[in-house]
């Protein structure tokens, strides 16, 4: 993402990750995680995480209620946004 440089692996509770994309708006970084299957369900709640500068890390931003997610896209509807 540019000028994001984690300094080391960081481990992100996630529950029946699939697939996860990172993406920048209005100047904050995200990363969105699609769960898809935990071994029992596939209503999981995929997770959206933001990057922290002063943490130097991504924490929780928000959940968000999926059923079998395999993918997640970052979809912008206007430029005016960020």
């Amino acid at each position: 993402m540019g000028d994001l440089a984690p300094s080391s692996i960081e481990a992100l509770p996630t529950r029946g990750t699939w697939a996860l994309t990172s993406f920048r708006l209005s100047g904050e970084v995200f990363l969105a995680v699609a769960s898809f299957f935990d071994g029992a369900s596939r209503k999981l709640s995929s997770r959206l995480y933001r990057w922290d500068v002063g943490l130097d890390m991504f924490v929780w931003h928000q959940d968000l209620a999926t059923e079998g997610a395999k993918d997640v896209e970052f979809l912008r509807l206007s430029d005016s946004l960020g």
